[in-house]
């Protein structure tokens, strides 16, 4: 007897589909190719997948809202996803997004970008293993968080990375879709005039000497800023420096493994206070 299915994004045929068709547009034929495994091979008889099933579940999930059909095939929406992630949150650090945090997820899971990325890396998915597409394209967002991480912590000048606190979608939309290098350069030119100002007034060695270091510190975390988008997920991990911090944090806490550590981490400053 075929196990049942409570839900569509987390388990059974309806989950591969969900994540086969997150990156772009597919058709039912081509998702049912990397579902059933079957591949076309040059000098061989194409071999036709089975579809019965494959549209049987597009049609109920274009019901429930979780895929729409477009001219070039079935796309996942990405507002279930939104809600699978909040499920994930509150077992795992029991908060509560707020509005704009919800609006702030909503324009990244539907991003270009990230719609992209995800294709990409979740096309190396073997669909014919039980897939859960929830927990697969959340863990993708863990990636870029702690990538971003890593990369403050490689930086001298963490502030050149940090935004003021954002009011409205609107506002994160803006700072999402622009040029995020571009936006860092101008930071850090400001921050160079601003040294060679200090230089100019003081005009002492010791004062000169730190302007200076502070100088080739601001240029050299530049460089390395951009030396780590020059791969689309360095590029898309660096976008999320213009995400709430605290939302941030609670992209880090869609990981068991992130979740477990800090518990422990907890644990034993607990234990070192008393």
């Amino acid at each position: 007897m075929p196990k049942r299915i409570t839900n569509p994004l987390r388990a059974g045929l309806p989950s591969k589909i969900y994540l086969a068709a997150y990156g772009k547009p597919t058709s039912g034929y081509e998702i049912a190719q990397r579902v059933y495994g079957i591949t076309s091979v040059l000098g061989e008889r194409a071999q036709i997948p089975p579809t019965a099933k494959i549209y049987e579940w597009l049609k109920k999930l274009k019901k429930a809202g979780s895929v729409i059909r477009t001219e070039d095939g079935y796309f996942s929406c990405h507002t279930p996803l939104l809600n699978e992630i909040e499920k994930m949150l509150e077992v795992h650090s029991a908060k509560k997004l707020t509005a704009l945090e919800k609006k702030i997820l909503l324009s990244i899971l539907d991003s270009r970008e990230f719609r992209s990325y995800a294709g990409e890396r979740t096309s190396k998915i073997d669909l014919r293993e039980d897939v859960d597409a929830a927990r697969e394209l959340t863990e993708l967002l863990v990636v870029l968080s702690l990538t971003l991480k890593g990369l403050k912590t490689e930086i001298k000048n963490p502030e050149i990375l940090e935004f003021p606190e954002l009011t409205s979608a609107e506002e994160f939309n803006k700072l999402w879709d622009g040029d995020m290098i571009s936006v860092i350069e101008e930071k850090v030119k400001e921050k160079l005039k601003e040294i060679k100002l200090s230089i100019v007034r003081r005009a002492r060695g010791a004062a000169i000497y730190q302007a200076r270091i502070r100088e080739s510190s601001l240029e050299r975390d530049l460089e390395k800023i951009k030396s780590s988008t020059k791969d689309p997920e360095g590029l898309l991990a660096l976008k999320l420096a213009c995400v709430p911090p605290a939302l941030l944090e609670e992209i880090e806490n869609l990981s068991p493994v992130a979740v477990g550590l800090k518990r422990i981490m907890k644990r034993v400053m607990d234990a070192l206070r008393k």
